[in-house]
């Protein structure tokens, strides 16, 4: 196709259009320069020469460009563009002497003005003082100032001028300036100058501690020293497994105390006095069988016995000794302190000891309470023993309450759910089901064990109230009376508000948890251990330990475990409730007698052989044993 055409017509527009047809484009896209304009005579018509060319693109659009700061515009051909000037950042323009802000177009004819921006400096100071007075921070910020110029651009058709920084200075700022911005803050204490002075070099808003307070120097607490402890741990290792009972002598220092120290005042960054709180005080108490010493800094012995602590009380207890049998004829043995009993402990002896209680022969048919630890060394056979006192109630209390706790907490929980999806997914006349009618689905499907765990939590809330006194109209006892009558007695099918049936178990908790500082006061860490058992009953808030034969058809609470070795060391028939780990030989028997194990989560059930007929519980998972195996169960 031809570049460049010399064509001609009867006028200028018959002449552009065949050139337009020759160069295939269309007559806006031509360049033309006119040859000659022909004249026409009498005779003849005139003619118009032309030479055309296809323009190249956007040749024939204005352009705009800027020179030494000077707009310049050149306007478009015949079907050309416009030139359009648009202003960036920093830059001001005006059109005609109209501030322009959006691109527009502009020609030749247009007067244009454009300026250059200059931005003033900025300076901040933030002075933050710690709530407790005991620090500042500063935030220093320093805006410079900026001078701009309108920077030089192309012929464009498009142009956005653009402008650039050609000065920039920071605004003065002194340190003295700062320090009395924070003298006006009222920090005058503490003051790092130099601090501040990177801050202000900084200038970049971030913090900077520039004043610390002087802290006050902490109070030294008085400290009481239990000396007969760390010889009592001694004796123990110079003595493993003999049957001794650690005792002191008169005038043994059993404690000592170190009288609290005062603190010193500090100061905050305002200047003000911070004092240190006061030291406490421990209290150091002498209870039966020790005395205070006359500056009141130790505790005493005064007669021959074990020593022991409760809380800050120090007692010396004294151990009585039964020389032979205990004979029942001559009624309960009890005793505050320790009980040795040299003989046997039969038919229908009672023995209750505040302290320890050691039998060095056998028990049969006896019943058997101590506040400490019982030691049966021979064989145990009908009988009952109950090791760590009040505490082993209160422990008993508390693990059936804190099963109820969650497990209850579970069924509240389910019974909304329910109670939610059932109005989801039920007719309108199905909607209003009563409160008992779900709670009977979930405790017979999900929550069949719930009856009767409330009613041994009641159980043993009655033998707790008993023992202790507490009064009988005890919130907590109402509370889960409330909850009994509802879950466990069949009284769900009256309950009119399930948010009530909450309220009240959330009071319970409250209650329980108030309740079991008690218990802590009170705890005892205590163990049961004997050689053989056989259709006994054995609770305590420690571990039992049953080293010889086993122990067979009985019923064990353990507070921290049971463990039974020895050959066989077995545990055949009955149950045992710990809530510690269980170690045990032989689970069951071959004859598929019934036993039944549990432990909390997080603690295990170990077996070398467990029987068919063994029913395990370990936390939430529970096993049957249907085959002669190794148990390691791990409750969770």
């Amino acid at each position: 196709m031809a570049e460049e055409v010399v064509v001609e017509g009867a006028s200028l527009e018959e002449a552009r259009s065949r050139a337009a047809a020759a160069l295939g484009c269309s007559v806006e896209e031509l360049k033309v320069e006119v040859l000659s304009e022909g004249k026409g005579g009498l005779w003849s018509r005139a003619r118009v020469r032309i030479r055309a060319r296809r323009a190249e693109e956007g040749q024939l659009d204005g352009r705009v460009w800027i020179e030494e700061g000077t707009v310049a515009v050149a306007d478009p051909e015949p079907g050309g563009r416009p030139a359009v000037l648009g202003a960036g950042p920093h830059v001001r323009l005006w059109i005609n002497e109209v501030p322009v802000g959006e691109p527009r177009p502009v020609t030749s004819l247009d007067q244009v003005r454009v300026e250059a921006e200059v931005v003033e400096g900025e300076v901040s100071v933030d002075v933050e003082v710690a709530p407790d007075g005991m620090s500042c921070v500063l935030r220093v910020r320093r805006k410079p100032r900026e001078v701009y110029a309108v920077e030089d651009a192309e012929p464009s058709n498009r142009l956005t001028i653009r402008a650039r920084v050609v000065e920039s200075t920071l605004p003065p700022l002194s340190v003295e300036e700062v320090l009395a911005r924070l003298a006006a803050a009222k920090v005058v204490y503490g003051v790092d100058r130099e601090a501040v002075q990177q801050a202000v070099e900084r200038g970049d808003g971030e913090p900077v501690v520039v004043a610390r307070g002087t802290p006050p120097t902490p109070p030294v607490d008085a400290q009481i020293e239990y000396l007969f402890l760390a010889r009592q741990e001694e004796f123990e290792r110079q003595a493993p497994g003999r049957r001794r009972v650690f005792a002191v002598e008169p005038g043994e220092v059993l404690a000592v105390k170190k009288p609290p120290v005062a603190g010193t005042p500090g100061k905050d960054v305002h200047g003000r006095a911070v004092e240190p709180p006061p030291p406490r005080d421990a209290p150091l108490r002498a209870g039966n069988g020790t005395r205070l010493r006359e500056d009141g800094l130790a505790v005493v012995a005064t007669t021959v016995g074990r020593p022991e602590r409760r809380g800050s009380l120090i007692t010396v207890v004294p151990v009585y000794v039964v020389e032979g049998d205990a004979d029942p004829r001559e009624g309960p043995i009890k005793f505050k302190g320790d009980i040795v009993v040299q003989g046997d402990a039969l038919d229908g002896t009672v023995i209750e000891a505040g302290g320890n209680l050691r039998v060095k022969g056998l028990v049969a048919n006896a019943t058997l309470t101590a506040g400490g630890s019982i030691l049966v060394e021979g064989n145990v056979v009908g009988s009952k023993l109950k090791a760590g006192g009040m505490a082993l109630v209160w422990e008993k209390w508390w693990s059936y309450w804190q099963e109820i706790d969650e497990n209850v907490r579970d069924f509240l929980l389910a019974l909304e759910q329910l109670r939610e999806q059932w109005e989801k997914t039920r007719p309108e006349e199905e909607r209003r089901i009563a409160n008992g009618a779900l709670i009977k689905v979930l405790l017979d499907t999900r929550y069949r064990q719930l009856p009767q765990q409330l009613e041994k939590a009641r159980a043993a809330t009655e033998e707790l109230f008993e023992a202790t006194g507490l009064e009988a109209e005890h919130p907590f006892r109402e509370a889960l009376g409330y909850l009994c009558h509802y879950l466990a007695e069949q009284g769900h099918m009256a309950l009119a508000s399930a948010r009530e049936l909450a309220e009240r178990f959330e009071l319970a908790r409250q209650e329980a948890q108030a309740l079991q500082q008690s218990a802590l006061e009170a705890g005892k860490n205590a163990n049961i251990t004997a050689f053989y058992v056989q259709n006994s009953v054995l609770e305590t808030t420690g571990q039992v330990v049953v080293n010889g034969k086993g122990c067979y058809n009985c019923s064990v609470y353990a507070g921290n475990g049971v463990v039974i070795g020895g050959v066989p060391g077995a545990f055949r028939g009955g149950q045992i409730i710990s809530k510690g780990h269980v170690r045990v030989q032989q689970l069951g028997s071959p004859a598929e007698v019934r036993t039944f194990v549990q432990v909390p989560k997080h603690f295990t059930i170990r077996a070398v052989e467990a029987f068919p007929g063994v029913l395990l519980k370990a936390g939430s998972r529970v096993e049957k044993i249907t085959a002669h195996m190794a148990v390691n169960l791990l409750g969770e």
